[in-house]
Formats: C-alpha cells, sequence, structure tokens
C-alpha cells in the first residue's frame, strides 16, 4: 500500500496498515496533526480519498470518498469494496486531497 498525502500540511498518517473484514479491505492509519497549521493547503478539514491499482498501463479504480480528521486519532477507510477487485501482486495506491 502506497499513501500519497498531498496535503502534508495539513496532517500526517502513520502506522498505515490493510485490514480484511469480511468480502472488504480498509487502510487504517493514526493521524497526526501538523505542527503548522498555516502550510494546510485545504480551506476545510474535509479531504477527497481515492483508492487503485495500477495494472498493465491502466488505472484500475477501487473507491473513493471523503473523510476528516476533526477529533480523531485514527481514520479507517475503505479501499476495495470486494477483495477479489484487488490484484494481488500489485501495491494499492491511496491518493488524499483536499476536499470539494
Amino acid at each position: 500500500m502506497v499513501i500519497n498525502n498531498r496535503v502534508e500540511g495539513c496532517f500526517a498518517l502513520s502506522k498505515n496498515h490493510l485490514d480484511a473484514r469480511g468480502e472488504s479491505l480498509w487502510v487504517g492509519a493514526a493521524v497526526e496533526a501538523a505542527q503548522q497549521a498555516a502550510d494546510c493547503p485545504c480551506k476545510s478539514a474535509l479531504f477527497t480519498y481515492s483508492a487503485y491499482q495500477e495494472q498493465n498501463q491502466q488505472t484500475n479504480k477501487l473507491v473513493s470518498g471523503n473523510f476528516t480528521t476533526i477529533g480523531k486519532a485514527s481514520i479507517e477507510l475503505p479501499v476495495a469494496v470486494q477483495k477479489q477487485l484487488v490484484f494481488p501482486d500489485r501495491p494499492i495506491y491511496v491518493d488524499i486531497v483536499c476536499g470539494h
């Protein structure tokens, strides 16, 4: 799993892990607030994430959604609705950007 946190000025993630729950896959991570809130490029505490894999020079989208880190010491986000959608030999990428 590769997390591309494009809003590191807002928060950092650590202790990333994948967790299987029934048919779905989730990513969990500890949330660490940024030292300088002024470095956050976002206008709100709403963030958007997209989970995907790359296979044969194509992007296979898995899940996307919104989340917040307000009052959170950790987050858990679904990255695949069904485990069968994931190529087992390819990394899952999770991009995090400012929410809309």
